[in-house]
């Protein structure tokens, strides 16, 4: 509660801020959490399961730790604002507070002078697709049979050769040597 407490305290009057809960996190808190926040004057409790492009698109301004929310409130071209290490602080229209003690100045400040670059922002998210491999995440997270079951999975294999090329590993040869920041493989050898 900490944060949202700082957040609420650093918006302009007139402004609420809408905490919606992680959906996997919901009810794993304990019950005094949530009530403190519904407590605190200038905030509102949404529902986990409610529909975060909605919430987005009539937002002033979206701020989050390193949450998908920050990358959508770009490409809804809202001003956005992190308070930790998101893979998208790379956009010079993100606003990355390395202190919770900064939104005091930094939430006035990138309200009244956010200015959105929708094409920055696509360019990101077409290279971050390129540079992607399609997995099952969430099946690898929680594998049931653990390490053994994730290394022997097909959807591994992919991740790794991208980790091994982006990390330019010995024997690693272009994807793509059309592309100026060409992508990586590896060879099932290693030998290229």
């Amino acid at each position: 509660t900490h944060v949202a407490q700082r957040i609420a305290r650093s918006l302009p009057i007139g402004l609420t801020l809408y905490v919606k809960e992680h959906p996997s996190m919901a009810g794993r808190r304990p019950l005094r959490f949530y009530q403190k926040l519904r407590s605190l004057p200038n905030v509102r409790m949404i529902h986990p399961h409610h529909d975060s492009h909605q919430l987005i698109k009539g937002a002033r301004l979206v701020v989050t730790v390193t949450g998908t929310a920050g990358l959508e409130g770009l490409l809804f071209n809202k001003p956005t604002i992190t308070l930790g290490k998101a893979y998208y602080n790379k956009l010079e229209t993100v606003e990355n507070v390395r202190s919770i003690d900064e939104l005091d100045s930094a939430i006035p400040r990138v309200l009244a002078t956010y200015q959105p670059d929708e094409m920055r922002v696509l360019d990101f998210v077409a290279a971050t697709f390129e540079g992607s491999v399609a997995a099952n995440y969430q099946y690898l997270w929680h594998a049931p049979g653990g390490f053994d079951e994730i290394w022997r999975h097909p959807d591994l294999a992919p991740l790794v050769r991208l980790t091994a090329a982006e990390m330019r590993l010995p024997g690693a040869e272009p994807l793509n040597p059309d592309r100026a920041d060409a992508t990586l493989k590896v060879s099932a050898s290693g030998s290229g």
